[in-house]
């Protein structure tokens, strides 16, 4: 059996900024910063009205 193992990510901080979220973190592994860079990344490619991919 395989298992996923990841390190721990600790969010300090999480805001918009610039018309985009940015999230401030210390820790984690390559996955997590994966995952924030998509986070970080959505908000500026979707209508903050509708949702809909611009």
């Amino acid at each position: 059996m395989n298992t996923l193992t990841h390190d721990v990510i600790t969010i300090d901080e999480a805001k918009e900024k610039h018309d985009g979220l940015r999230i401030y973190h210390h820790e984690g592994d390559d996955y997590a910063q994966g995952v924030i860079n998509l986070a970080e990344a959505l908000p500026r490619n979707l209508c903050v009205i509708c949702g809909k991919a611009l």
